[in-house]
């Protein structure tokens, strides 16, 4: 999907993301990166676990920004995964918003 395409989408609310497994270090990982506007907030959720030993060793780190440039400036181009990777979800989301807006933290 473009970058523009990704911008739109990502204003108006819709949550877009991308998950993929990746092969590292002799290890598969299982890898998410999502992005959601909530309000005039950006959530940006991100977490990564080891397919051999599943949750023992999943982390999740959640960063807010107040722009769309802020978010496109801090991508960390992760895991082979590009800005232009992320797509809107089909079914299930990539993480439940409700968690993590400011007000429920």
């Amino acid at each position: 999907m473009t970058r523009s395409k990704i911008i739109e989408k990502l204003e108006n609310g819709k949550q877009l993301g991308v998950s993929k497994i990746i092969e590292c270090d002799n290890y598969d990982i299982y890898y998410t990166y999502a992005i959601q506007k909530i309000s005039d907030t950006y959530i940006v959720y991100e977490s990564f676990y080891n397919t051999n030993t599943v949750w023992e060793d999943e982390k999740e780190f959640v960063s807010y920004y107040d722009s769309v440039s802020q978010v496109v400036s801090n991508f960390n181009a992760k895991y082979d995964v590009r800005f232009e990777d992320l797509n809107v979800c089909k079914g299930q989301k990539f993480f439940n918003e409700k968690f993590f807006t400011k007000d429920s933290i």
